[in-house]
């Protein structure tokens, strides 16, 4: 359907706003990220032993009335800790944040569809939903420029499906430690046969990025192309909005 001037630029508010955060949470991951190394570094040079107590800040009303400090935060142990792990949870934090905030972007532009179409609020969370019907492919439906995108180039269609994949990945990065499960393959599988049924060439779970023996795998370099993605994906949306 053909939505209103005054829409399109609440719309296009929202992905504005959209965009600047996606640039604000990179820069904010990438600087921990930074920080971690440096601290790496501060610990691996330490000469003497170091012994962190992970509680040492919390208030003495929080503290519990044994406090346990594990050797797992000796010097060596932090600096593996720093090295690794805690670089891979910014990563993956970053990952959570950036789809979830792409989930909070279609509802709120979805919420301005229903708004101008005349429903109540009440009917409107009714209706924001993602699945079968709903979010994020009723916004296809729902909006001219997005139904009508016949780019030869990946359009708002695929993007649209490629955001579905990649929050199997979130669930999976949140839920089971990264590891896809049945139900989480079943939904990607059914998702890259849309894919291929679009463009009428291959495309299988094993042409997708961040997955590793089915478990999805992120490092620094992911960040760089998730940030890239979602920049062209709103970019998309912003284009084909008129």
């Amino acid at each position: 359907m053909s939505i209103s001037e005054e829409t399109k630029e609440k719309i296009l508010v929202l992905l504005t706003d959209a965009q600047q955060e996606n640039m604000y949470n990179f820069n904010t991951y990438s600087l921990l990220i930074n920080a971690n190394d440096i601290t790496s570094e501060y610990y691996r040079d330490a000469e003497e032993d170091l012994l962190i107590d992970p509680a040492g800040n919390v208030p003495e009303q929080y503290r519990f009335s044994v406090e346990m400090v594990s050797d797992e935060f000796r010097q060596p142990r932090l600096v593996e800790l720093y090295s690794n792990k805690f670089k891979n949870v910014n990563v993956e934090d970053y990952f959570i944040r950036t789809i979830s905030y792409l989930d909070i972007l279609l509802e709120e532009m979805y919420r301005l569809v229903l708004l101008e179409q005349g429903l109540s609020e009440r009917n409107i969370s009714r209706k924001i939903k993602f699945g079968n019907g709903h979010l994020p492919h009723v916004l296809i439906q729902e909006i001219d420029g997005y139904r009508n995108d016949d780019s030869q180039d990946q359009n708002v269609v695929d993007y649209m499906f490629m955001y579905e994949i990649y929050r199997q990945y979130r669930h999976a990065i949140v839920h089971s430690h990264g590891v896809l499960n049945s139900r989480h393959l079943t939904k990607i599988d059914s998702t890259c046969a849309q894919i291929e049924s679009r463009l009428g060439t291959q495309f299988r779970r094993e042409n997708l990025a961040f997955i590793e023996s089915n478990k999805v795998e992120l490092n620094i370099e992911s960040m760089a192309m998730l940030r890239h993605w979602v920049q062209t994906f709103i970019w998309s949306l912003r284009l084909k909005l008129s």
